[in-house]
């Protein structure tokens, strides 16, 4: 594995684990950021995958997920 694609994998297991962990301690304004970032954690994971690059924002790894992957989008 790529250590970019590892830190993308950590970075999405460790968001899922803190979501986890805030909802069961009812924080849902924490949980639900988290969760969210655990979502872009995981379309830059994909993107790294298909396309080799990690997105450097929000704006450009929707531009990419809109471009390229409709049923993502």
């Amino acid at each position: 594995m790529d250590e970019r694609e590892s830190i993308l994998s950590e970075n999405l297991k460790e968001y899922l684990e803190g979501a986890d962990q805030a909802l069961k301690e009812k924080k849902y304004n924490t949980s639900t950021t988290l969760f969210f970032k655990a979502i872009c954690s995981a379309t830059d994971l994909f993107i790294f995958k298909k396309e080799g690059i990690a997105p450097s924002s929000h704006n450009h790894r929707f531009r990419i997920i809109q471009e390229k992957y409709l049923e993502i989008y």
